[in-house]
């Protein structure tokens, strides 16, 4: 087989497979070595899980900005400390007043936009060099930090009551990466007055990555390697979110070879609105300067962060009022509005970004005409 294959391969993953696991066996099925996976799934959760193979581990950086969506259910009147039904209790106390609908819809938009979220002692979170899954085994306490989250949509899909009191409710969750669903399960109860617990979680979608899409596990083992190969996304399509610019041949070949292109000569091309350029410059810098103190967190509010092309028609606004439309729709995309995918012809060469009043490559994955005559 070719070993130069790269692309992405969208996994439904079943219950009782680790997220390593869908990676060990597609990498026995390929007979290729560089395989990874975005965004892990414990053991007894379901749903989208992206393998990305060859040079498409390398887009990962991208599609960690994707929101996630979730279905997930709360059982109410437990707690356990895994914060799902499959861990030992710690607290029980059954709901025993009334909570409408009404009132559980209004807990949940409650957790809408940036949140502070403490994750359950039992993930692979790393303090002080070791995994909190380590310390909760060993029964030592461990300070557990916040982590910024963002919820985009958190959807009322069910609820069930028994003997008229709250039993367990169905929701679906739009939320950024890091966010851990078993505590927010646990916050909610937590807001209603009792104890509650996850009790199932599937993924449907992660970022692009759609369930439509995926290939079951079993699907897998019974395929051969050819009719797999035929459900792989190709690199630029798994990018498809971040906006596409088309570079001439002089472009392009400087881009690859890392060389920095002018803003003011690339401003149609990127979307940029002339009317403000100069400040969307200036902005830039800003951004960069942004980017670079918070690398390694979470998730940066991104309220600051430039957006390169303007979604609104009226240019009779003033530049900041417009600027503040903007960026309220930017704090979905995160930092695609800086990112494009570079084109030359049909060709994919790569992610771009503006940086510092100019456009360099942030990621090349086609070097083809790095040294030839174009």
């Amino acid at each position: 087989m070719n070993k130069n294959i790269n692309g992405v391969i969208v996994v439904n993953k079943e219950k009782d497979f680790t997220s390593h696991d869908c990676v060990a066996i597609l990498r026995r099925k390929l007979g290729i070595k560089r395989i990874g996976h975005t965004g892990t799934l414990d053991p007894m959760a379901t749903g989208v899980l992206a393998i990305c193979i060859g040079s498409a581990a390398r887009i990962m950086d991208y599609t960690d900005w994707d929101l996630k969506k979730y279905k997930c259910k709360i059982l109410f009147g437990k707690s356990t400390d895994t914060d799902d039904i499959w861990g030992n209790v710690i607290e029980s106390k059954p709901v025993d007043r009334a909570i409408s609908k009404e009132e559980v819809s209004s807990i949940l938009d409650s957790f809408l936009g940036y949140f502070e979220q403490t994750p359950p002692i039992y993930s692979a979170i790393k303090v002080d060099g070791k995994k909190l899954y380590q310390y909760a085994r060993e029964g030592k306490s461990v300070d557990i930090k916040k982590r910024k989250v963002f919820f985009d949509e958190i959807t009322l899909i069910d609820i069930v009551y028994e003997d008229g009191f709250l039993k367990e409710i169905e929701i679906d969750v739009s939320c950024s990466k890091g966010t851990y669903i078993r505590s927010l399960c646990r916050d909610i109860g937590e807001s209603l007055g009792y104890p509650a617990t996850m009790s199932y979680l599937d993924r449907l979608e992660s970022g692009p990555f759609k369930k439509e899409i995926s290939i079951s596990i079993d699907e897998i083992k019974s395929m051969s390697s050819d009719s797999i190969l035929e459900y792989m996304i190709p690199l630029d399509l798994a990018l498809e979110s971040i906006k596409k610019i088309d570079l001439d041949a002089e472009e392009a070949k400087s881009f690859v070879n890392g060389k920095k292109l002018s803003l003011r000569k690339l401003n149609k091309k990127l979307g940029l609105d002339e009317m403000w350029l100069d400040e969307y410059i200036a902005e830039s810098y800003k951004s960069s300067e942004l980017m670079k103190e918070s690398s390694g967190k979470n998730y940066l509010d991104k309220n600051h962060l430039l957006p390169v092309f303007s979604d609104c028609e009226n240019k009779n606004i003033s530049y900041e009022e417009q600027m503040k439309d903007i960026r309220e729709f930017s704090n979905k995309m995160g930092y695609k509005k800086n990112y494009f995918r570079v084109y030359f012809g049909e060709e994919f060469l790569g992610v771009g970004k503006i940086d510092k009043g100019s456009f360099i490559s942030d990621k090349v994955f086609n070097v083809r005409i790095q040294n030839e005559n174009i």
